[in-house]
């Protein structure tokens, strides 16, 4: 699949679908496991809180340090590579899940079993996602660049919100075995696909190292990073904020935030972007987005703050792929893998660190103090995209 000469519209939305559907597998075997294994490691294998959120979060961890890897991967051998290697990572996470959820009977067995399993998968996503997401835009040609971002994300995040339900399903009338087991039929499949398609060549040019990169890309990074802090105190703190203000049926907010991030990815994932330009976009999402977190902040009922979390997600959905745009441009074709890995990276930072800090606040503030701290980091990002656009002008 070359980018050269520039698909027809028919071919490269069927490019694009091709090759987004690796994200979705990722998420997938990310999704499968949430909703069992927090109550497995917490009350069979009769784990802490702290030990289940070691276990759980070890996969971040390894994420992150894929993310230059599969930069390098992706820009030296070839998008495609990154993706086998993700498929391969995310399938041994499926074995060793169905392996420890075998060894019940031996916790700190199973309990070493799953920390391993959760750091493949993190391994496992960083280059799955990040060379997919390469591999769409130089198949479907750099001119579809939001369009490929924006499905991308589509799948992902589509994905994510039907793996924890269906694995709660499965899990609930066959058995633990079957989280394993569904991941790693998952991603073998992935495989069998993958080696169906024809990767991207291999761009020819001087390869930067990953540092020069994210400074081409860092103020894009710190801009998305930013705006990210929502993102973080909407999945991690809506349920306690309700629950201080004697509110039922948080978990409206989180559905509210999602179908108003995948509705505006799906109105408008390209064209705006395409006619408009990533950074006059990436403005107006930022002004949606505060004006979602205000309203949270000062919400008077469980319905205005259902309404918040719509507009933010609405605000948030096309920030990621307006600036990755720009991204995109900013660096030669050789080393766009990297590019794209550095700027998902800065979104991982953020959602590693925005919640301790979102914590801290609320512990002195209370938690609708939270959503002000995110929509002022927002106005943070707000003002370094209108700092990139002047610059450019």
């Amino acid at each position: 699949m070359s980018a050269n000469p520039e698909p027809s519209e028919a071919t490269a939305l069927k490019r694009i679908g091709s090759v987004v559907v690796f994200t979705a597998i990722s998420l997938l075997s990310l999704g499968i496991p949430l909703a069992v294994l927090p109550g497995y490691l917490h009350d069979q294998l009769d784990c802490g809180a702290v030990i289940t959120g070691l276990v759980l979060s070890a996969q971040a961890l390894t994420t992150l340090a894929a993310r230059p890897l599969a930069g390098r991967v992706g820009d030296r051998i070839g998008a495609k590579r990154a993706v086998e290697i993700g498929l391969i990572c995310c399938g041994v996470s499926g074995l060793l899940t169905l392996v420890a959820t075998s060894l019940s009977a031996r916790p700190a067995a199973s309990i070493a079993a799953l920390t391993v399993a959760r750091l493949f998968l993190g391994m496992g996503q960083g280059m799955m996602n990040t060379g997919a997401l390469s591999w769409g835009i130089s198949a479907a040609g750099p001119r579809q660049a939001s369009r490929v971002i924006s499905y991308n994300g589509i799948a992902g995040y589509g994905a994510f919100a039907i793996g924890p339900p269906l694995g709660a399903a499965l899990s609930a009338t066959t058995g633990l075995w079957v989280l394993g087991a569904s991941v790693l039929a998952l991603n073998i499949a992935g495989l069998w696909w993958v080696r169906r398609l024809s990767g991207p060549p291999v761009i020819a040019g001087v390869p930067l190292a990953f540092l020069q990169v994210l400074s081409r890309i860092g103020s894009l990074g710190f801009a998305l990073a930013l705006s990210s802090v929502g993102l973080s105190v909407i999945s991690t703190f809506v349920t306690l904020y309700f629950a201080s203000r004697g509110w039922a049926h948080a978990a409206f907010c989180l559905t509210a935030f999602g179908g108003a991030y995948i509705g505006a990815r799906l109105l408008f994932g390209g064209g705006v972007i395409d006619k408009l330009g990533g950074l006059t976009v990436a403005i107006a999402c930022f002004v949606v987005q505060i004006a979602g977190l205000l309203l949270l902040w000062v919400a008077p009922s469980p319905t205005s703050a259902i309404a918040g979390a719509a507009l933010t997600g609405f605000g948030m959905s096309l920030i990621y792929p307006s600036l990755g745009v720009e991204v995109v441009r900013r660096v030669p074709a050789a080393n766009r893998t990297s590019a794209l890995g550095a700027f998902s990276l800065c979104l991982d930072l953020s959602l590693g660190i925005s919640g301790p800090l979102a914590g801290l606040v609320a512990a002195r503030f209370g938690f609708a103090s939270i959503y002000l701290f995110a929509a002022l980091m927002a106005a943070a990002g707000l003002a370094v995209v209108l700092r990139l656009r002047k610059a450019v002008r």
